[in-house]
């Protein structure tokens, strides 16, 4: 990492400690380590804002863009392809020169539809657990602990808000749609937890919130799923006579290098097109972060935030740790009672909500717990907080009560489908047995 990041130099050195030094930095290790390594890298603390972000600045670039929700590939007839509105329940055709499928782990089953019949992606699941472990937490002190397991995968932990993240499983998938994160998953992921940190009590009454991911790796026959290149690959389908656009597949790719592989992509796609590229994104600010690419400090932007909208410093701290410098957010806020807080979940604030639900596409409820924010993740949501979440996002998107109900229920039942989540009155979900 000190090799790789020497060009521009913005973090420290790793080091080593010995058992004695290690011990009393993080005094909950076992007791017969041999050393640790201690070394830095960047964390994505709101990957949902950086997702709609990046689609977002995309549509500012550039005004032919559109950027299409809940929208499905379907098929394709005479070179046109057909897309389902799973909204509206109506189908359209669009014309294109050329295909960039970046569909993840779904990535055969979208070329299938184009009439492409691939096998680029393996998919591996990966499981992860949120807990509400304030021992443990503490224990970390803003640390990440990686660390490999009996089995010899990878495994971490590593603080989050108030709560501790704790993954992940590496497991061969046939079909992502089946991904959930199984109660085998949390037995294997406590065990190895408890083989590093044997004093700290780990339990499924502290989970708030579980989750599965499918990285979408090369094919391979590799016996272990754990030796499977993490490198991104582009293959191209060429036009033949089952459809006439070129179809070109984004396989693997992660957040560390999303940027890098979608310029490669890029920069592979434009010849096609008989296009130059007129800028590089290497150094470009994303969303709310573009205000502190000039190299201004946070409490600069916080204090100007809140002298020109009128919004209460404490708020605006708040916010801008979520958003940085979001203009249309904090317009939002400052209109009369946003600034009141969301009553049953901290940290919230009704203008912030409802600046969600009418800028970011809000369809469903779901999107704003799961997609555009980290309620969910941090364990926050009860049914009295989704009833009032449900009846802020419906007064914007104009919810009649029968719409607003199903969407309660609808949100109750994913979450504890997919996310072991069952909703209490109280102040923290209880966990679900699968």
């Amino acid at each position: 990492y000190d090799w790789l990041g020497r060009r521009e130099k913005v973090l420290p050195n790793h080091y080593m400690m010995g058992k004695q030094a290690s011990l009393q930095h993080i005094p909950l290790l076992r007791d017969d380590i041999v050393a640790t390594a201690t070394y830095y890298d960047a964390l994505v603390t709101h990957p949902e804002r950086l997702c709609f972000e990046v689609i977002s600045d995309g549509l500012s670039e550039n005004p032919s863009c559109q950027a299409f929700n809940y929208i499905s590939v379907t098929g394709q007839k005479d070179g046109k392809i057909q897309l389902l509105d799973a909204v509206s329940g109506t189908t359209v055709s669009i014309t294109t020169d050329i295909i960039c499928n970046a569909a993840g782990p779904w990535i055969d089953k979208v070329n299938a539809k184009l009439g492409r019949d691939t096998a680029y992606v393996g998919g591996s699941k990966g499981s992860h657990v949120v807990l509400d472990n304030e021992p443990l937490r503490r224990s970390l002190d803003g640390r990440m602990i990686y660390f490999e397991t009996n089995d010899g995968r990878i495994c971490l932990t590593y603080p989050i808000d108030d709560k501790v993240l704790l993954g992940t499983t590496d497991l061969r998938i046939d079909d992502p749609d089946d991904a959930r994160c199984e109660d085998f998953e949390i037995d294997y992921l406590f065990e190895a937890l408890r083989n590093v940190m044997p004093a700290i009590d780990v339990n499924r009454d502290q989970i708030v919130f579980r989750y599965s991911g499918v990285r979408p790796l090369p094919n391979s026959d590799q016996a272990a799923v754990g030796r499977v290149s993490r490198d991104h690959a582009i293959e191209v389908d060429e036009s033949d006579e089952t459809l006439a656009i070129p179809v070109f597949s984004l396989v693997g790719g992660k957040w560390t290098t999303f940027r890098a592989f979608a310029e490669q992509a890029v920069d592979q796609m434009l010849p096609y097109l008989k296009r130059e590229r007129l800028a590089s994104t290497e150094n470009l600010g994303i969303g709310g972060g573009k205000a502190l690419s000039d190299g201004s400090e946070p409490v600069e932007e916080i204090n100007k935030v809140a002298a020109t909208y009128g919004i209460e410093k404490q708020v605006v701290e708040k916010l801008y740790t979520k958003f940085g410098n979001v203009p249309d957010l904090y317009t939002n806020v400052a209109r009369h009672g946003g600034q009141q807080p969301v009553a049953s979940i901290d940290g919230y604030f009704v203008g912030e909500i409802s600046y969600l639900a009418e800028c970011e596409q809000v369809v469903h409820l779901t999107d704003l717990l799961l997609r555009r924010t980290t309620i969910a993740f941090n364990g926050l949501i009860t049914r009295p907080a989704l009833e009032e979440l449900a009846g802020i996002v419906g007064s914007v998107l104009d919810w009649d009560d029968e719409q607003r109900d199903a969407e309660i229920e609808n949100t109750q039942a994913e979450l504890s489908k997919d996310n072991g989540v069952v909703l209490t009155s109280t102040a923290t979900p209880q966990n679900a047995s699968d």
